[in-house]
């Protein structure tokens, strides 16, 4: 089996999972910074880089708690085409495209040093299939 390519996406405007502090749902939630680590950074009372190892701390701590829990849910969350494509996974928050300090990218770095046999970075754009095709119905 193919390691899942993980991209981050924007909630709203792409499929995926929410890894939000205010949206994320049961494991998914705790791939998500707290919203008092997210409202310091936002408003400058840490700097990124004291962000990033918060962050990281807590997925650490929850990682040893729920690692398998967390895997089901990217499992559960993750597309699967064919047997010639990897499964893709959006990663979702509310940051613009092209930011540079975000929190989903974080979280894609860490799930693919620490989970290499299950995740790999995809590439700038996932290749979903086009999914309004599938709105007339099958």
């Amino acid at each position: 089996m193919q390691p899942t390519q993980l991209f981050r996406g924007v909630v709203g405007s792409h499929y995926g999972l929410d890894v939000t502090a205010q949206s994320a749902q049961l494991f998914a939630a705790k791939l998500a910074p707290s919203w008092k680590m997210v409202m310091a950074a936002k408003r400058k009372r840490i700097p990124w880089e004291v962000f990033r190892q918060q962050y990281e701390q807590l997925l650490d701590m929850n990682w040893q708690l729920y690692h398998r829990e967390i895997l089901e849910t990217l499992d559960h969350a993750s597309l699967e085409y064919s047997v010639d494509l990897a499964p893709q996974l959006h990663l979702l928050c509310y940051c613009q495209e092209g930011k540079d300090r975000c929190h989903a990218e974080l979280l894609i770095d860490w799930l693919c040093e620490n989970a290499p046999h299950a995740f790999v970075r995809g590439g700038s754009a996932a290749t979903f299939p086009d999914l309004s095709l599938l709105e007339g119905g099958l």
